[in-house]
Parts: C-alpha cells; structure tokens; sequence
C-alpha cells in the first residue's frame, strides 16, 4: 500500500513557499522587462533610423530561446521545436527584406515583429509566473 503523500505518475507537488516566492519573483521581473520594453519604444518606435538596440535584441534572443516552453507549457500545445524554427525562419525572412528594402539589417519589418513577439513573450510568460506563484500550481 502506498503513502497518502505518493503523487501519482506525471505529476508534481504543489510548491512550498519558496517556489511560490520565486515565480512570483520572476513573474514580476518579466512584466518589469515587458514594461521596459514597451516604454522605450513610445519613445522611439521600432524601425527608427538609430542603432539596433542592444537591449531589444537581447530580449529577442531569450524568448527565442524560451518559445518553445512558453507554448508547450503556457498556452498547452506540444508543437516543440518547430516553433522555434519557424519564428527563425521568419526572422531570416524578414532581415533579407530588410536589407533589400532598406539597404540595412535593421529596418521596420523586423524591428516590429521583434517588438510584437517580444511584448507578447514576456506579457505571457510574466502573467503565467505572477498566478503559478499566487495559486501554487506545480511544475
């Protein structure tokens, strides 16, 4: 006979206070950058004339990076890779029109699909973390 603790195959425990803590944390951290993000761009929309931001780019690294959890685990489909090879994919796509329409890497096409898809990333993700810390959901 099992223990009234055994967890049946597949699932986790709910989350002691410090995991709480820490998605809550985090949650609050990504909501930070997604604000972050979505100020520095009234100041200066995507696309404009200055150098690419480092900052932005950066950003759009990690949610590359983090796509494939995000929906695999925050909008629950199991698409795995293939996300991240289309949205490279478009990526690629959108810095050869750049370059043919604008004559640079970092022209408006780009520039707002990076914007969208990080605002959209981070908003997620943030608001995810902020509950999953709130209602102690595992995993």
């Amino acid at each position: 006979m099992q223990p009234r603790s055994a967890l049946s195959p597949g699932s986790f425990p709910r989350p002691k206070l410090l995991g709480r803590l820490v998605r809550f944390v985090l949650g609050i951290a990504l909501l930070w950058v997604f604000l972050l993000i979505l100020l520095s761009r009234l100041e200066q929309p995507p696309g404009s004339r200055d150098p690419t931001p480092l900052f932005l780019l950066a950003a759009a690294g990690a949610v590359l990076w983090g796509l494939k959890e995000l929906i695999n685990i925050g909008l629950d489909r199991k698409w795995g890779w293939p996300v991240q090879i289309g949205t490279a994919g478009v990526i690629v796509i959108l810095l050869i029109l750049d370059l043919t329409l604008h004559g640079q890497l970092w022209g408006l096409p780009l520039a707002w699909f990076l914007f969208v898809l990080t605002e959209i990333v981070f908003g997620i993700a943030g608001i995810n973390l902020i509950l999953a810390g709130l209602f102690a959901i595992p995993g």
